[in-house]
């Protein structure tokens, strides 16, 4: 985010940390004074624009893996592999229909929790089948969105037709983890803004589907939840900006771009990010986790990450193995 000093963005992140530590209910005077740093950021900034700047995601066709490791995935920037995925199997054959076909049996976890349901403590997560997402696209039934399916790990004949090699190959070294985790979802459904310190490359396999993305170092604008998880949460619509509640919010540098079957995201650590469907989807999150990178891209995220407490880290990494939504179960939330 543009003019936010060096003082400025520690301070506000250190009371950022102390909130995490001593929860919301104790929490008002730090809070009060983060608001005061933000006060203080517009009245050095004069008028802000009331308008959300976007600009496009860098797409790139042809290029070596030398170059786009070199120039995106180890310096941490968001960049399209345009038609990176087009000779993997499952593209042109991976559609709704397929899946329900081959695996509408297969038990999955719905979790469709906007940052308001959070903060208000309504987590929205139900057991269901894949069977089911039919139905939803033939309703537009937006509550029925797969998140975080764990199928290919389940079922490793998929995988045949997805190149988790390659994908294994350009992480950082000294990476932990390679989680494949599938999304369907009906037109119009979506993923509020959130992002985790976890990379991500994300394959678009069938239907298209937009995406917002900016820095973490806008986190000042944001205004996080204060919800003790390993993901993070801000209730700020990018589609329908509020810039009395979020003043700041105009000077983002805000990414914007559409991914078509084909198409290969890299979503860098700590990025936050406001996904929406845009005609029925299949895509496919890679994701892995580096302790040095996370640290250069984000070390407020990458340690309330590694203190989180609602669910703890151990649990929470155990979860999101098989079952993300279960982390937001209040079984498992202290």
């Amino acid at each position: 985010m543009k003019k936010v000093s060096f003082g400025q963005y520690v301070k506000y992140n250190w009371l950022r940390w102390k909130r995490h530590l001593q929860g919301d209910r104790r929490s008002v005077s730090s809070y009060h004074k983060q608001e005061g740093i933000v006060q203080s950021i517009l009245s050095e900034m004069g008028e802000v624009p009331k308008q959300l700047d976007t600009r496009p995601v860098d797409r790139v066709f042809g290029i070596s893996n030398k170059e786009l490791f070199d120039n995106y995935i180890k310096v941490g920037k968001p960049v399209i592999i345009e038609g990176g995925a087009m000779s993997w199997g499952c593209i042109g054959k991976w559609t709704p229909e397929w899946l329900v076909e081959n695996y509408g049996n297969e038990s999955i976890t719905y979790m469709d929790s906007t940052p308001m349901d959070m903060k208000a403590g309504n987590f929205s997560t139900s057991k269901g089948k894949f069977k089911e997402i039919i139905e939803a696209i033939d309703t537009e039934d937006r509550s029925k969105y797969i998140r975080f399916s764990p199928l290919l790990e389940d079922y490793p004949i998929l995988l045949k037709e997805f190149d988790k090699k390659w994908l294994t190959k350009m992480r950082h070294s000294f990476s932990y983890g390679k989680k494949l985790q599938l999304f369907v979802g009906p037109k119009g459904s979506k993923t509020d803004l959130h992002c985790a310190v976890e990379f991500n490359f994300f394959t678009q396999i069938y239907g298209e589907k937009h995406w917002y993305l900016c820095a973490p170092s806008n986190d000042i604008a944001l205004d996080p939840l204060n919800l003790g998880f390993a993901y993070f949460t801000s209730e700020f619509n990018p589609e329908q900006p509020d810039f009395e509640k979020f003043p700041l919010a105009a000077a983002i540098d805000f990414h914007e771009c559409t991914l078509k079957p084909g198409d290969i995201l890299y979503n860098p650590s700590s990025w936050w990010h406001h996904v929406t469907n845009k005609s029925t989807s299949i895509g496919v999150g890679f994701r892995w986790f580096n302790m040095h990178r996370s640290i250069q891209l984000s070390f407020i995220q990458t340690l309330l990450t590694l203190s989180c407490y609602n669910p703890p880290i151990w649990k929470a990494i155990k979860l999101s193995r098989r079952d993300f939504g279960e982390m937001f179960s209040k079984k498992n939330r202290s």
